[in-house]
C-alpha cells in the first residue's frame, strides 16, 4: 500500500490559498510552522476533501498520514473522514499524528461507534515509554501497558494505534548511541505489542540517524 503524508494544519505565506484570500481558508490562530488552516470554514473543508479524493482517484493512493492533527479542529476532521468513507473510500487507511488526549479519546469513540478501526492514532505514548526505559537509562511504569496493547490508555482495537520507537522526529536508537542489545530489546517489545508496528527505515541496519532533534539529542527522551 502507498500511504501519503499530508499536511492540512498550516500553509506558508507564499501558499496560493493565502495569496488568494488570507481569511477565507485560514484561522486567526497560529501554529508553530505557519498560517493555520481552518477546517471549520466550508471552503477549507471542501478544498481538503476534494484534495484527498483527487489523490485517491487520480493516483490510487491507499491512505493518508495526517500531519500534526492536534492543530486541526477535531470535530471537523472527524466529519471529513465520515464524508470520505461514506463516499466509497472506506477501504483506505487514515492515520492521525495525534498528541492530544482529548483528540485520542474522540478517535477511540469514533472507532467504537464504527465497530472497526477507521482511524489509527500515531502518538508518542509508546515511544516515550520505550525511551524512558531504554534511552534515558531509567525505568517506565508504562512499558508493560504499552506492550500489552495500550489498553490502559483506552485503545480497544489493534488497528487503532501505531506503535514506534524511532521516526523522522526522534531519529534512530543507534543515533542516540544505544547498543545492539538495547535496540533488539526495543524491537522485541515493538514487534510483539498489540497495535500496528512502525519501523523507520534504517533502524533495522542500525543507521545512526538523529532526526529533527539532532541539535538536542536528549529532548525527545525526557
Amino acid at each position: 500500500a502507498v500511504i501519503l503524508d499530508v499536511v492540512y494544519n498550516h500553509t506558508s505565506d507564499d501558499s496560493p490559498l493565502w495569496q488568494i484570500d488570507s481569511t477565507a481558508y485560514h484561522s486567526t490562530e497560529t501554529v508553530p510552522w505557519g498560517k493555520k488552516l481552518d477546517l471549520t470554514k466550508a471552503p477549507t473543508l471542501r478544498y481538503v476533501r476534494d484534495n484527498l479524493r483527487f489523490w485517491m482517484d487520480e493516483f490510487r493512493i491507499d491512505g493518508f498520514r495526517f500531519d500534526a492533527t492536534e492543530y486541526i479542529d477535531n470535530d471537523f476532521l472527524l466529519r471529513l473522514i465520515t464524508d470520505i468513507t461514506a463516499a466509497g473510500y472506506g477501504n483506505r487507511y487514515f492515520i492521525f499524528e495525534e498528541f492530544s488526549g482529548t483528540h485520542n479519546a474522540a478517535i477511540q469513540d469514533y472507532n467504537t461507534a464504527a465497530g472497526q478501526s477507521v482511524i489509527s492514532s500515531w502518538g508518542t505514548g509508546y515511544k516515550n515509554a520505550v525511551w524512558a526505559a531504554m534511552v534515558s537509562g531509567g525505568s517506565s511504569a508504562d512499558l508493560g501497558k504499552i506492550t500489552y496493547y495500550s489498553k490502559d490508555d483506552g485503545w480497544d482495537r489493534p488497528g487503532s494505534v501505531i506503535n514506534y520507537f524511532s521516526s523522522h522526529d526522534e531519529g534512530t536508537l543507534t543515533g542516540k548511541g544505544m547498543p545492539k542489545a538495547v535496540i533488539r530489546t526495543a524491537a522485541v517489545h515493538l514487534l510483539t505489542s498489540m497495535g500496528i508496528p512502525m519501523l523507520w527505515m534504517g533502524e533495522e541496519v542500525r543507521s545512526p540517524q538523529q532526526g529533527n532533534n539532532a541539535a538536542d539529542p536528549t529532548a525527545e527522551a525526557s
